[in-house]
């Protein structure tokens, strides 16, 4: 039990800092089916990727996002790429059935991060031959254009039903102790998001209002307005799924 209470704590501290870093980052938004942040892909090339996973998405309703950036800002590959994912809502709501295929070219990493709906299809195993075979040796010729469009046609082979990976194999321990860090890490990010974003704007806004000798934000005036909207893309956004923190992640 001690151990168990040492490690919900030291991963309270890691997200008491993951919180802060993730925040303070200006995350690109979404052009298309591709977002070429970094322009390592030509445009006649960005064309046939974004016309490839459309019909994807047109035939089998599974969202593929491709993301190059430059620099991942601080944060680790697989910090940056849940956060984009959560952002961006790859896949469809309720089916989780998106992938993102972030590349970061200063950093040298990628990741390919995995919806729920997804994880059966595109393994964590499978994920890590296709960016170590199908990626990585054109990442290492610096020929960023060829190792992206043979990443998304071989995940788009496989949502097709095309191909297919080898399946993982898991011990029964690390399945139930992995189900509960997942768990325990999506609780806590949710807590800490709220507390650090809305929660941590709310309070300044009653410390402001309370020395102006004005009423509190919740009793009278404008206050915080409710209300949300939706960013509006070129090509209509994507359709509001979440990550299952599936994927892979490698370097070049």
């Amino acid at each position: 039990m001690k151990k168990f209470f040492l490690s919900f704590f030291f991963c309270t501290i890691c997200f008491l800092g993951y919180s802060f870093s993730a925040q303070a980052v200006d995350y690109p938004k979404p052009q298309g089916y591709v977002s070429d942040y970094a322009e390592v892909i030509s445009e006649v090339k960005e064309q046939e990727l974004n016309a490839t996973l459309q019909k994807l998405e047109q035939k089998t309703g599974k969202e593929v996002a491709v993301l190059t950036v430059s620099s991942l800002e601080g944060l680790t590959v697989d910090q940056y790429a849940n956060e984009i994912f959560e952002k961006w809502g790859i896949g469809k709501k309720g089916e989780d059935n998106g992938v993102l295929f972030l590349v970061a070219i200063d950093d040298k990493k990628m990741r390919l991060e995995v919806g729920y709906g997804l994880e059966g299809e595109l393994t964590d195993a499978g994920t890590k031959l296709i960016l170590e075979n199908d990626v990585k040796p054109y990442f290492k010729d610096s020929n960023y254009e060829a190792g992206i469009e043979s990443g998304v046609n071989k995940i788009a082979a496989i949502l097709q039903g095309e191909e297919v990976l080898p399946v993982e194999t898991a011990s029964p321990n690390e399945g139930s102790v992995g189900g509960f860090v997942a768990v325990l890490f999506s609780l806590l990010f949710g807590v800490f998001k709220f507390i650090f974003g809305i929660g941590f704007i709310i309070i300044i806004l009653i410390i402001i209002r309370s020395r102006r000798g004005g009423p509190g934000i919740f009793w009278g005036g404008p206050g915080v307005g409710g209300g949300s909207g939706s960013s509006g893309g070129g090509f209509g956004g994507f359709g509001g799924g979440s990550s299952g923190g599936g994927g892979s992640s490698s370097s070049w």
